[in-house]
């Protein structure tokens, strides 16, 4: 067991180490290595049939997709509203500093992705669920806090 736990963390230093190889590696390079990667180990660790790894993929592709862009969406209307504080930041003396309907309306979308946000996640346990069940789906919890953790401690 201490043998494949330190084939696991050995491979992910050597991929990651070769990523970094090169000055050229863009972000997106990295990204798709370390979700690939992220997916074969999962795969390894659920003990998926190929099947199962590729609509794993499809979902978490997917739904990755669908969170960056609302995270994106997201972080623009706070950009916004970051603005418009900069602009009357110093007016505000309390909580009562009247709000142009404009701005309020931007408090409101920023609320809404917000809820998107939840709501990828809820679709991710549910479409999960139906594909692994809800032993491997505790252990996909599991897995992936394991795997981000050693991803995150080879990358530092």
């Amino acid at each position: 067991m201490k043998t494949a736990k330190t084939f696991k963390i050995g491979l992910i230093f050597v991929l990651t180490a070769g990523l970094f190889s090169s000055a050229f590696a863009s972000k997106s390079r990295l990204e798709e290595r370390l979700t690939r990667l992220f997916y074969w180990q999962m795969s390894q660790a659920l003990d998926l049939s190929t099947a199962e790894e590729k609509r794993m993929s499809e979902i978490m592709d997917s739904l990755s997709k669908r969170r960056l862009e609302t995270i994106d969406r997201r972080d623009q209307v706070l950009a916004k509203m970051g603005a418009w504080l900069a602009q009357n930041g110093d007016k505000v003396k309390g909580k009562d500093l009247a709000v142009p309907p404009a701005t309020s309306a931007l408090l409101k979308e920023y609320r809404t992705h917000l809820e998107t946000l939840a709501h990828i996640d809820v679709e991710e346990q549910t479409l999960l669920k139906e594909l692994l069940g809800e032993f491997r789906l505790i252990k996909f919890y599991n897995e992936r806090k394991i795997i981000v953790e050693r991803i995150k401690k080879a990358l530092n």
